[in-house]
C-alpha cells in the first residue's frame, strides 16, 4: 500500500555486471513525467556475466541475481528488468514478489509495438549480436501467441555491434552497421515494416541511425524506445490503468 503523497519506489534492474551500462538508464527514464512521483533505485548485479550473450548467459544472470534482489526487494514498490532478453529473472522474481509489478523491457517494447502498428504494418527488431536473432524472435513469437498475432512481426536482424563499437571515434562505424542491419530489416520483411524495437540497452541513443536507412528507402518509421515503453507499462500497472489507455506515443523517438 502506497502512502499518500509518498513517491513509489521503482528499483531499476541491470541483471549483468556493466555500470557503465546501467549509467546510461538514467537520462532516458528521466524524460518521462508522471502525475505520481517516482523514486528510482539503479542496480547492477556484482557478479555474472559481463554481458549476456547466450541462454547460458541468461541462467548464470538469473541465479546469481534473484538471491540479492530477495534480500532487497521489499524496499521497493515495482520492478524494472532491464534486459533486452525473455530473461528467466523477470518470472522468478514476479513469483517471489507476488502483488508487485514487474516489468521486462522487451516484453514492453513488442506490446508498445503491437498497439501502435497499422492495418498493413508490421513491426522487426535491431539488435546487437546475431546470437540474438533466433533467441529474440523466439521469445517474440510465443509472446505473441496465435498465428495471426504473428503476422505482425517481421522478424530481428543483428548490427553486430559490441562495446568496442562503442569507444569514441568508432560513432560512424557504430552507426553504419545499424543503416545495414535495419536495411535488412526493411528487406526481409518486404517494406512492411514501419515500426522498429531497439533490441539491446546499448543502441539507446543510436535511433537516428535506424531513421537514415528508412529516409534512404523514402519511408518513414516508428522507432520503440525500450526502457521508455518499460517504465510507462510499469506506471500503468502501478496505478491500475488499462493497457488500452496507455499512450503509447510515448515510448517513440
Amino acid at each position: 500500500m502506497f502512502l499518500v503523497g509518498s513517491p513509489r519506489r521503482i528499483l531499476v534492474i541491470n541483471p549483468n555486471t556493466s555500470t557503465s551500462i546501467t549509467e546510461t538508464f538514467k537520462p532516458v527514464i528521466a524524460e518521462l513525467d508522471f502525475p505520481y512521483k517516482y523514486d528510482y533505485t539503479y542496480w547492477t548485479s556484482p557478479q555474472g556475466p559481463a554481458m549476456i550473450k547466450s541462454e547460458g548467459d541468461l541462467s548464470e544472470s538469473a541465479s546469481q541475481c534473484l538471491p540479492l534482489l530477495l534480500g532487497i526487494a521489499h524496499e521497493f514498490d515495482g520492478f524494472l528488468a532491464a534486459c533486452y532478453a525473455d530473461h528467466p529473472l523477470v518470472n522468478m522474481l514476479r513469483a517471489a514478489v507476488r502483488g508487485k509489478p514487474v516489468v521486462s523491457i522487451f516484453e514492453a517494447s513488442i506490446l508498445a509495438a503491437i498497439a501502435l502498428v497499422g492495418e498493413s504494418s508490421t513491426f522487426g527488431i535491431v539488435t546487437t549480436a546475431v546470437v540474438y536473432e533466433d533467441m529474440l524472435d523466439t521469445s517474440v513469437n510465443r509472446l505473441l501467441g496465435s498465428p495471426q498475432a504473428r503476422k505482425l512481426f517481421a522478424g530481428t536482424c543483428a548490427t553486430h555491434i559490441g562495446l568496442q563499437d562503442l569507444q569514441p571515434g568508432h560513432e560512424q562505424r557504430a552507426g553504419m552497421k545499424i543503416v545495414k542491419a535495419t536495411t535488412e530489416l526493411i528487406e526481409k520483411s518486404d517494406a512492411t515494416v514501419d515500426i522498429v524495437c531497439m533490441g539491446g540497452v546499448i543502441l539507446g541513443g543510436k535511433e537516428a541511425w535506424v531513421r537514415k536507412a528508412f529516409d534512404a528507402e523514402k519511408r518513414d518509421v516508428k522507432i520503440v524506445d525500450q526502457l521508455l515503453a518499460g517504465m510507462l507499462i510499469l506506471d500503468a500497472m502501478l496505478n491500475h490503468t488499462p493497457m488500452e489507455k496507455v499512450d503509447f506515443d510515448r515510448v517513440l523517438r
